[in-house]
């Protein structure tokens, strides 16, 4: 699926200056909401785009950097740790998901105009139409689906077995009990919680789940770019080459990327998600703004009253416990 997008939008912008690294973002942004796995993203959009972006002779420093951001993108998992419907997750993150891509767009424009030689405009770029490009695709396609769902599966073991752990030594108390001792309530909280993830606590303080995931997300999104850990750095590494290497296509040794390259290149896209948090933080009706509102009754505000009985001895020997209903606002139905 990935190499399928990646040469159809290859093929409709390649012409444009900067057009392969839209096509990257796009297609990184699809395949982050279709496999919600970071791992399975940054490898994926390696594997296929980074050799295409080199062969047209992108910067380095850019192909590494439209690459490593997007496959960041990829929280779908997210929604089930935190207890959290994953349509609502969905519906939340579609604006700061958008806001975001465009950020990160207008960066590869702006970089169109000021920086032209690193981001060229190769006509050749277009060479499929049709059932060339329908049956090229159809091949990549089924072997790189199978190994990714394989790789992703045993990821999703792992983290699993460890959470499984983390819950059985009572971790999750242990972290509540921590966090309830935080100064400034909700705002303390959040600036904690931006380094250590605790969905319960949040949820007592009253945050909205999903606006909560959504900022986390986010945040998780940069931490994945970031030393000591950095993880998609070393998803990024294991596919990218270090030597230089023969190009099929173009018949000719083309250099390969260092990781000095990839950390230089990816500076530029930590700082616009850097900026995307702080803008869905200051501005939560940009996750609740989408959210559907129908059909959720808040349990705290039902007052329910029973209306005074109409006939019986009861009602007539007591006639104070009526007049009692009706002060209540209870009223006779059909009046």
């Amino acid at each position: 699926m990935a190499a399928d997008l990646l040469e159809s939008a290859g093929q409709l912008f390649g012409p444009i200056r900067g057009g392969i690294a839209y096509a990257v973002i796009f297609v990184g942004a699809l395949l982050a909401a279709t496999t919600g796995v970071v791992t399975a993203s940054v490898i994926a959009m390696g594997l296929i785009s980074l050799p295409v972006m080199m062969r047209y002779g992108y910067s380095r420093e850019v192909s590494a950097g439209v690459i490593y951001a997007f496959g960041t993108l990829a929280q779908v998992v997210l929604p089930d740790v935190l207890g959290v419907s994953v349509g609502d997750a969905y519906k939340g993150a579609l604006i700061p998901s958008l806001m975001l891509v465009g950020l990160l767009a207008l960066y590869i424009f702006a970089l169109s105009i000021f920086r032209p030689q690193a981001v060229p405009a190769p006509p050749e770029a277009r060479t499929l139409r049709g059932a060339a490009l329908f049956r090229q695709v159809m091949r990549s396609a089924l072997g790189t689906t199978a190994s990714l769902s394989t790789f992703v599966l045993f990821i999703l073991i792992g983290s699993t077995v460890f959470g499984l752990t983390f819950r059985a030594v009572n971790g999750d108390l242990w972290g509540e009990h921590l966090f309830s001792l935080v100064p400034s309530g909700q705002v303390g909280f959040l600036i904690v919680v931006n380094l250590l993830v605790f969905a319960p606590v949040a949820e007592k303080l009253g945050i909205g789940m999903v606006w909560f995931l959504v900022l986390i997300g986010m945040n998780m999104q940069t931490s994945f770019l970031l030393l000591p850990f950095g993880f998609a750095l070393f998803y990024l590494r294991s596919v990218a080459p270090v030597d230089s290497y023969l190009d099929k296509t173009l018949g000719r040794r083309l250099e390969g990327v260092t990781t000095t390259q990839i950390y230089r290149g990816v500076v530029p896209f930590i700082v616009i998600q850097l900026i995307a948090p702080i803008l869905v933080a200051s501005f939560p009706s940009l996750v609740t703004a989408t959210l559907d509102r129908h059909g959720k009754v808040d349990t705290s505000t039902v007052e329910i009253v029973l209306p005074p009985e109409e006939s019986g001895a009861d009602t007539a020997d007591d006639p104070g416990e009526n007049s009692d209903a009706l002060g209540r606002g209870g009223a006779p139905k059909g009046d």
